[in-house]
């Protein structure tokens, strides 16, 4: 990877985000691409993920939409080998697909609530690593961050980070 100045390039990179249509998930899309990288947006919501994308093209970026439900790993899977067909390698992996916001206590939250929670926050993210991982290992430049987790896989060979520690940065090799 490129110095230019303090700003790495990620040119000739590969990133996939999911949940990439929007909040956080646009927000990297959009820095991983304006730094050079060609971004896989992943995510549920066909309409905005293209707006993302749009916004992306707009700036000069390369961002290609891939529709993808993180609690199925069959759709992980697709989109995993449309990627590896498709652009060849991957290098950066951001889990950021999750739900919340229970709007009251946990004691009271339905059980196929919590059952959604964990498919998404936790099951997805396995699914994303077990799909995209054998990809990213080829590269060789591989380095993933999982957004919001306590305990992010260390599967990589130490080359995942947590976004749930502010002190811990994604790091681009």
């Amino acid at each position: 990877m490129e110095e230019t100045g303090n700003i790495a390039s990620l040119a000739g990179h590969v990133a996939v985000v999911t949940g990439a249509g929007r909040g956080i998930g646009a927000a990297i899309s959009a820095k991983l691409a304006s730094l050079g990288a060609a971004v896989a947006l992943c995510g549920r919501t066909q309409k905005p993920l293209e707006s993302t994308a749009n916004a992306i093209s707009k700036s000069g970026g390369r961002a290609d939409v891939l529709q993808c439900d993180v609690t199925d790993l069959r759709s992980v899977e697709a989109v995993a080998a449309h990627v590896d067909r498709t652009l060849g390698r991957l290098d950066i992996l951001v889990n950021n697909a999750g739900v919340g916001g229970f709007g009251g206590p946990l004691h009271q939250l339905p059980p196929e609530s919590w059952d959604q929670v964990l498919n998404t926050n936790l099951r997805g993210v396995y699914y994303c690593i077990r799909a995209f991982a054998p990809i990213m290992i080829r590269a060789a430049t591989a380095t993933g961050v999982c957004r919001g987790c306590a305990n992010a896989p260390r599967s990589l060979a130490g080359s995942w980070s947590s976004g749930a520690d502010p002190a811990v940065e994604p790091k681009f090799n």
